[in-house]
């Protein structure tokens, strides 16, 4: 996905950083360019256990919240296929309610999100990631409206 995420943005100054590479993006930024990172945490040398079966429990969404959080950014937007976080999985419930804005302690009893966990607990204890928000990627411009300050999908919060 970083593959094709670079060449869309390569235009606009998108420019792929493999993970050998992390600690140059803030010289990408710096110069301008939009630095597009693989979204699994680069663990290079241990891993957490998972609590139960062989796949890692830190996924791409941990991967690159971590990344956000590294860098000092304020907020982090996950693009997925359903219009934020809603009361349980709309795509198996059609009376899940949408939620506009929740907070990390509220979603804790949740069954179904559609990001990592993981990101709960580090959303809790971060230091300069205090929100995230969750939008429909599949949906054209709500990211550029997201990123215009739109009020649009689901803003998390630390509690």
């Amino acid at each position: 996905n970083a593959l094709i995420l670079q060449a869309l943005l390569a235009s606009e100054g998108g420019i792929r950083v493999p993970p050998e590479h992390f600690d140059e993006i803030p010289v990408y930024l710096a110069a301008g360019a939009i630095p597009v990172t693989p979204g699994m945490p680069t663990y290079n040398y241990w891993e957490h256990p998972p609590a139960e079966g062989e796949l890692p429990a830190h996924d791409t969404d941990v991967g690159a919240y971590l990344v956000a959080e590294t860098f000092g950014a304020r907020k982090v937007i996950f693009l997925k296929d359903v219009d934020g976080v809603y009361t349980a999985d709309p795509k198996e419930d059609p009376d899940a309610n949408l939620l506009t804005s929740t907070t990390v302690k509220e979603l804790r009893d949740l069954p179904s999100l559609p990001f990592d966990p993981p990101v709960l607990d580090m959303l809790e204890r971060a230091r300069t990631v205090r929100e995230i928000r969750v939008l429909n990627g599949t949906k054209p411009g709500l990211l550029t409206a997201a990123m215009a300050g739109e009020e649009i999908g689901t803003i998390v919060r630390a509690s």
